[in-house]
């Protein structure tokens, strides 16, 4: 096939890894249908299947233990600023992450030692340095905490399906309001119902 040969593409699920498939596929030139309902109107009585993401804060960051999760972190925060642009949907807020715990705990320790060996930057922190800079904090005795002020913060899980819908529909992703019920082939076409 050739690389410039669009294919018609129908991503089933609007929620985060749909919205964001249909977005990258259809910017890459394919013709794609994205279908699910969407977020429902009132989320206390509602039963179905946005349940995974009525929250309204998740932790992103560079920093990982595993070097593919950090280079996938990375590459994911990098784009918030394009997604945002062109939803006009605001989602992320860089305010850092504190990695916190026991000074005795080598998990916690090897946090600051992958930021430097991975070029994360990383604030350092113990006892009454930690008290002093995250005052919030009620007990740091034989605490270590590792800060990264940059490229690190939350996002709205609500909002960036918002987003990547929005720019799945300005890239030209036909949307389709209805959830799928089951896939069938008939005469060369998949329908959904």
């Amino acid at each position: 096939m050739s690389a410039n040969k669009a294919i018609k593409l129908a991503v089933i699920g609007r929620g985060l890894i749909g919205s964001a498939a249909a977005r990258h596929l259809c910017k890459m030139g394919h013709d794609v249908a994205l279908i699910g309902p969407n977020e429902p109107a009132d989320f206390s009585s509602h039963s179905g299947v946005f349940g995974s993401h009525y929250d309204e804060g998740r932790i992103t960051r560079s920093f990982d233990p595993g070097a593919f999760w950090r280079q996938v972190n990375r590459a994911a925060i990098s784009r918030y600023g394009e997604i945002s642009a062109e939803s006009g949907v605001e989602f992320y807020r860089e305010v850092g992450v504190l990695h916190v715990g026991s000074g005795e705990s080598s998990d916690v320790a090897s946090v600051g030692k992958i930021c430097t060996e991975a070029g994360i930057l990383c604030e350092s922190y113990r006892d009454t340095g930690l008290a002093e800079r995250f005052p919030f904090l009620r007990s740091t005795a034989g605490m270590q905490g590792y800060f990264e002020p940059r490229n690190a913060g939350y996002i709205s899980p609500r909002r960036l399906v918002r987003a990547q819908t929005i720019g799945a529909e300005r890239a030209g992703v036909q949307i389709i309001d209805e959830p799928a019920l089951g896939i069938r082939k008939a005469a060369r076409v998949l329908r959904s119902g």
